[in-house]
């Protein structure tokens, strides 16, 4: 028998997992999508069970060629998740509404109230960050201003991993990263504040355990054996946040100073890992636990990167999907600067460095002569400059990067990894193959699995992107042109129209 881990990420858009062999083999992988509904503007909200049938249904494909997996035994399950977002069980551990996800923008008001109520200053010494709406803590207090029914009935939190984990054995728990996208977790204690948790009126006992990512945090019941075709008692490790797991998959882990994780996923992100907490005194930044431990890691954030592309594979067309890669083929018939237009890509607000749930998109510079290949090449500049709003922040805290390592959906793009090499003016590389969290999981795994350590960042082969000289000036000027939306769209937003 061939002794493998099964990783499982559990994303914002799908739900990916992988048999990783003792080697950091991959043996077989697969996905299975699922939907987010809307039902206000602001609003993001998943089904909970929707996570769950994935997770059958990846099993399915997983366990498709069964002579291939009666030579192969799961031996430990490791876990990765989108953060943020609340899961709230009733008494009898059922849940109560749908997981409003981290792109929710709707608790901005309450953020207001805590970082009223508490004091930015002391909030950002305790948490690493400002009070905002992606916050698990903001989002619960939206629930008891505007759903007092359903909070009345809350008797326990978890994260979305920390569910799925729940579902598969019985535990309630959670690990030090994904809690501290939470704002409710002391980031140099790792540990629930219990200040902060009374300033708020909330119990800590709807809180779970904090274990280490790499701890056994449970085994798969009987119940949930049969679901998947696994074998009882298998351990599940407590795992990580996505962001965090990604940065391990990548080998941004402290080892290499100036060496930063960029993932174009559904939101855009920028990670450098520090031995102690970096924290930005504006609140700009997100400072989270590592799943390495004695690290920390800085985040530079933007809500709406491979979203901007797939809202525009949506509303390209009334009858279906246009492809994102049909829309990337038209992006590259654009000349750099994309004839003028920009694009500020804040459908779900933005965060590094405003910080602003309630600001929208949009685009600027548009002409009669504007054609549909502008449109979608400003969407990817739209995203770099963003990013390079998150690098500069990133500097301004004392935070060197010198090199990029690059994964996520957009990152299996030449052009736009291209762009963002010369946006950034860092130079880029992809490593293939590239995992990205789900891998992060399976080496959470390997040490309860008894499997030798490794070390990620490991690959076959690396894309490379280099800035390119010629288009510095343009993207420079670009840049300056893209930090000038920001305020026009904020006064926007602050009129209050109903639109």
């Amino acid at each position: 028998m061939r002794d493998v881990v099964l990783a499982i990420d559990l994303g914002t858009s799908s739900l990916k997992a992988m048999l990783v062999d003792s080697d950091g083999a991959v043996v077989a992988e697969a996905a299975a999508a699922y939907p987010t509904a809307s039902p206000t503007p602001q609003a993001a909200e998943q089904d909970p069970d929707l996570w769950w049938d994935a997770l059958r249904e990846v099993g399915s494909r997983l366990w498709a060629d069964e002579g291939a997996v009666a030579k192969l035994r799961v031996t430990v399950i490791g876990l990765s998740g989108q953060m943020h977002g609340p899961v709230v069980l009733d008494a009898a551990g059922a849940v109560i509404r749908p997981c409003l996800l981290w792109s929710d923008s709707r608790s901005g008001p309450q953020a207001q109230w805590l970082q009223e109520t508490i004091g930015r200053d002391r909030l950002i010494a305790i948490t690493g960050t400002a009070a905002n709406a992606s916050g698990t803590v903001t989002k619960l207090l939206w629930m008891r201003e505007h759903e007092p029914e359903f909070f009345a009935r809350i008797r326990t939190v978890l994260l979305p991993k920390d569910h799925l984990r729940y579902r598969l054995t019985g535990r309630l728990a959670s690990d030090p990263s994904d809690a501290s996208g939470t704002s409710m977790l002391d980031i140099r204690t790792r540990q629930w504040s219990s200040d902060l948790l009374a300033a708020c009126g909330l119990d800590a006992a709807l809180l779970p355990d904090l274990l280490p990512s790499t701890a056994v945090a449970g085994h798969v019941t009987a119940e949930a054996a049969a679901a998947l075709g696994l074998p009882v008692g298998v351990p599940v490790v407590t795992g990580g946040g996505d962001a965090l797991c990604a940065a391990l998959a990548m080998g941004i882990d402290g080892g290499d100073a100036g060496r930063a994780l960029v993932t174009l996923g559904t939101s855009g992100q920028l990670l450098v890992s520090t031995g102690a907490p970096a924290i930005d005194p504006a609140g700009r930044l997100n400072t989270f636990c590592h799943v390495v431990p004695d690290q920390w890691c800085a985040l530079a954030a933007t809500l709406s990167a491979g979203e901007s592309l797939a809202w525009a594979s949506r509303v390209a067309s009334q009858h279906g999907l246009v492809s994102a890669q049909a829309l990337l083929d038209l992006a590259a018939t654009s000349p750099a600067g994309a004839r003028g237009v920009l694009f500020a890509p804040y459908l779900s607000g933005e965060r590094t460095p405003h910080m602003d749930a309630a600001v929208a998109g949009a685009f600027a510079g548009l002409r009669g002569s504007t054609d549909a290949a502008d449109i979608v090449r400003a969407i990817l500049e739209g995203v770099a400059f963003a990013l390079r709003d998150g690098l500069a922040t990133l500097r301004a805290n004392g935070l060197h990067v010198e090199d990029l390592r690059g994964t996520g959906g957009g990152a299996r793009s030449p052009l736009w990894c291209s762009i963002l090499a010369s946006v950034l003016g860092v130079p880029l590389a992809v490593p293939q193959p590239s995992h990205g969290s789900c891998y992060g999981a399976a080496l959470l795994a390997f040490e309860p699995a008894g499997f030798p350590a490794r070390a990620g960042g490991d690959a076959v082969s690396t894309l490379a992107y280099r800035p390119d000289p010629a288009l510095a000036d343009l993207y420079a000027a670009r840049f300056r042109a893209y930090r000038t939306l920001y305020p026009g769209l904020k006064a926007l937003a602050d009129t209050d129209l109903d639109l």
